[in-house]
């Protein structure tokens, strides 16, 4: 590998470790990241540990509406956002707890939610297994 690829590879400011003996090629590492950094392309796990998908963001989102969130019965749609209101219903029912001294504040502030609670992320795992391609 050429010291002049390590060193162009390393001056990249998303890079935060030296690469010492990578199991790359040189063109595999730059294709690589010319997929990461295409917004067009999504790249995910697939279902049954088969290994990684690579596809295009329109067949993901497709496949993510089509065989998820249109399922009424596992989805529903909110139009708010639930996080402030569990976090709100959480930490009354560990204050009735302490209150009721059915726990200790000591184990109550270990179950309090974060401060820095967030909602999850949804994401899909591609079923390779079940998909028919044409």
């Amino acid at each position: 590998m050429s010291s002049n690829f390590i060193k162009e590879l390393t001056t990249h400011t998303h890079l935060t470790t030296t690469i010492h003996n990578p199991n790359l090629t040189p063109i595999e590492i730059k294709n690589y990241y010319e997929i990461k950094h295409n917004s067009q392309l999504i790249i995910k796990p697939a279902d049954k540990n088969i290994g990684l998908t690579l596809m295009s963001k329109d067949t993901y989102l497709n496949m993510a509406n089509k065989d998820h969130l249109n399922d009424t019965t596992t989805y529903k749609h909110l139009n708010t956002n639930p996080l402030q209101t569990t976090i709100n219903v959480i930490t009354s029912m560990i204050n009735n707890e302490i209150k009721h001294k059915r726990i200790s504040k000591t184990t109550a502030s270990k179950i309090y939610p974060p401060k820095n609670s967030k909602l999850g992320t949804f994401y899909i795992l591609p079923k390779l297994h079940k998909t028919k391609f044409n």
